[in-house]
């Protein structure tokens, strides 16, 4: 990862993987074919990194401290990284073999988005045309949106300022975005 990170998904490739770990570049090419296995399994390391930074501790969060939280996480994350995931996502969208892989990506926001959101789906399903499913894929969408917007806009505040507009409006629709008691 320390070569993704610190280079970009260019330069991945087995014999760079293998300079950077120490290894002989028979080892590492043992493990992986060719660059398109590489780069699935340096996906699959995003992707549990990123199911980490979006599930987190979230029993007894409010929909804003949720939110919040997830934002922050994806702001926080270092730049090389964030900027492997673009990456990634634009490569895979160019390729047959990968493009799953950046589905699932997309999947493990969707997926995450309900988890989260869980304590509201009642009130989601009764009020939100499309449901649990629809603002899953919205609030992925956002907090993908702004933490990409981030790449490029230095002003934190305006785009916590932007995340807390979305918040506000979404708890709103939610009756205040506070779980039902049970």
């Amino acid at each position: 990862m320390a070569v993704v990170d610190r280079e970009g998904l260019d330069a991945v490739t087995t014999r760079r993987v293998a300079e950077e770990a120490g290894l002989p570049h028979g080892t590492v090419h043992y493990w992986f074919a060719d660059k398109a296995d590489l780069l699935r399994g340096v996906m699959d390391t995003m992707l549990k990194d990123v199911r980490a930074t979006i599930v987190g501790e979230t029993a007894g969060q409010t929909l804003d401290e949720s939110l919040t939280r997830i934002h922050e996480g994806f702001v926080d994350t270092p730049i090389g990284r964030q900027l492997a995931l673009l990456e990634f996502t634009l490569a895979a969208a160019r390729s047959e073999s990968l493009r799953p892989l950046a589905q699932e990506l997309y999947e493990v926001y969707a997926s995450a988005g309900r988890e989260i959101l869980q304590p509201w789906a009642g009130q989601a399903e009764a009020v939100l045309p499309g449901g649990v499913p629809a603002l899953a894929r919205l609030v992925s969408a956002v907090i993908d949106g702004l933490t990409l917007a981030g790449l490029a806009n230095a002003d934190t505040r305006e785009l916590a300022a932007a995340r807390d507009l979305f918040i506000h409006l979404l708890a709103r629709a939610l009756d205040g975005g506070v779980p039902p008691q049970n």
